[in-house]
């Protein structure tokens, strides 16, 4: 019986210390960094920052647009490890992508692509010699709704795959609404001259195509309930914010529109029955 006693204390003093092992251990272990979160009500976006990065007030102030500074290494170094700063735009971002030739003279780095969310943005890679150390800066402009903002990601050279890694990141952990509306097609090809003019076609084949066919139809019956429907059927994408999306919901009011149109163009008056007068004598034989 004593020997089942000890046994059951054994077992028991054993649970409890793995449970307080469990507890105590993340206080024993050494502090981490944990992710922070920025919102910024101004700018109507949020940031959740990977893990490592402190808020660094003195970078700040040194220009009028940098709204929040960030950095990830020892802040007392001369050159911390990497430096992420966001800058204000003071306005909003056309679809037009960047072209090298309008780069500046004697620019030096190369333009890239970086993703946010649906959005396939610029990103201009910048290098530079400071102190006889090489930096590596990545600039992106992310076009937020009511005002775009810039990231600027900076850090030594022998860091650059670890600074991709980094703005690819952030990028995924930037969330706010955009003036652009995406595309199926969120690519060069998307953008192009060449797309714009395939949308404006399919448009316009949607619009006159259904037009005429309703023109040929109402020659036999009225068409004046599908057209309609037709109007009503154009509203149901009208809530989806994608570009393709948009294009099918205006081109289906326009064709519900025209044909509610050439319904009463086309309405054919009812034949009007000759009535004989009341006092007109039946006429008799012969």
């Amino acid at each position: 019986m004593n020997r089942m006693s000890d046994r059951f204390w054994g077992m028991y003093l054993a649970l409890v210390a793995g449970l307080a092992g469990l507890l105590l251990l993340p206080g024993l272990c050494p502090r981490s960094y944990a992710a922070e979160r920025i919102e910024d009500e101004t700018l109507h976006f949020t940031l959740r920052l990977p893990d490592g990065f402190e808020k660094y007030p003195a970078l700040v102030g040194e220009t009028p647009d940098t709204v929040h500074a960030f950095i990830r290494g020892n802040p007392n170094d001369e050159a911390p490890d990497i430096v992420l700063l966001i800058e204000r735009m003071r306005g909003t971002l056309g679809r037009n992508r960047l072209d090298p030739h309008d780069m500046p003279a004697g620019f030096k780095g190369r333009l890239m692509t970086a993703n946010w969310h649906p959005f396939e943005l610029d990103c201009v890679e910048v290098r530079e010699e400071l102190e006889g150390m090489m930096f590596v800066t990545y600039n992106v402009q992310v076009p937020l709704k009511e005002e775009a903002i810039q990231l600027k990601l900076a850090g030594r050279m022998e860091r650059k795959a670890e600074l991709q890694s980094l703005l690819a990141e952030i990028l995924n952990g930037l969330e706010g609404d955009s003036n652009w509306i995406p595309s199926l097609f969120e690519s060069s090809f998307g953008l192009s001259k060449w797309y714009r003019a395939v949308k404006l076609t399919i448009g316009i084949v949607i619009v006159a195509g259904g037009s005429g066919v309703l023109w040929l139809a109402s020659k036999k019956r009225r068409i004046l309930a599908t057209s309609i429907v037709i109007f009503a059927i154009g509203w149901l994408p009208d809530g989806m914010r994608l570009v393709e999306a948009r294009l099918l919901s205006g081109s289906l009011k326009m064709l519900g529109v025209a044909g509610i149109v050439i319904h009463f163009l086309r309405k054919r008056p009812r034949p009007v029955q000759a009535e004989r007068a009341v006092d007109e004598p039946f006429p008799g034989p012969g």
